[in-house]
């Protein structure tokens, strides 16, 4: 344990964003508490080494269950009076692809072309898409909204696995390296703990190289507010 300690100790001295991938992936036959129990230590420990060294990164956590792994990560630099809402956030780009991907079979258009908003949690009805601001409008009654929900929301074996995590990785740090020089901001979907952790939700974060600058909650209609209850 020590020496991963090292190892990231040395490797963040002049990071100006520490991605967060490490442990073991989610698997068929693994369960959230099961991955949780794997992947919290390596959490723990990047977060104690952030918060005694580079207190001031940008930290963007993909490990899954994303949606337990930041607010440890919270609580950890809290405690060591490092903890800055501005600065911790949970990568989900995932559930965007997939959104994405689902809507273009549905309405038969390219899922590049597809915008959609996610609000909630990164696992099972904690995600909410939110199909009513869908750019195209989604082509469905309300039956076919509910099935494409739970469609996205179970979608975990439904998407090649083997590139989730590295996809979500790239597109973060394609978009951090390619505004860092002018300092514009980076617009991408994480899990915010922008305001509390306790209350976090997915959604569209624009941040700057000094953190997190203004979180945009979608418009929501009272048949998807529900989910949130």
């Amino acid at each position: 344990m020590q020496k991963k300690k090292d190892v990231i100790k040395e490797t963040s001295k002049s990071c100006d964003v520490v991605v967060v991938p490490a442990g073991v992936p989610h698997e068929p036959g693994l369960s959230r508490d099961d991955l949780f129990k794997v992947n919290v230590d390596t959490v723990k420990v990047i977060a104690q080494v952030v918060a005694a060294k580079c207190p001031k990164i940008l930290v963007a956590i993909i490990t899954n269950p994303v949606n337990s792994c930041v607010p440890i990560a919270a609580e950890i630099m809290k405690k060591d009076g490092a903890y800055d809402p501005k600065r911790l956030f949970g990568v989900s780009t995932l559930d965007i692809v997939r959104d994405r991907t689902f809507i273009g079979e549905v309405n038969g258009v390219d899922p590049k072309e597809v915008e959609i908003p996610v609000i909630g949690g990164h696992s099972g009805i904690t995600i909410i898409p939110v199909l009513s601001q869908s750019k195209p409008a989604f082509k469905g009654d309300q039956a076919a909204i509910e099935t494409m929900t739970m469609r996205i929301q179970e979608a975990g074996t439904e998407v090649v696995k083997a590139k989730a995590g590295e996809y979500g990785e790239y597109r973060l740090q394609k978009s951090t390296v390619e505004e860092s020089e002018d300092m514009k901001s980076i617009t991408e979907y994480h899990l915010s703990v922008y305001k509390s952790y306790q209350n976090r939700y997915l959604d569209c974060i624009i941040y700057y190289r000094n953190g997190v600058s203004d979180v945009q909650f979608p418009k929501i209609k009272k048949d998807e507010l529900i989910f949130l209850l």
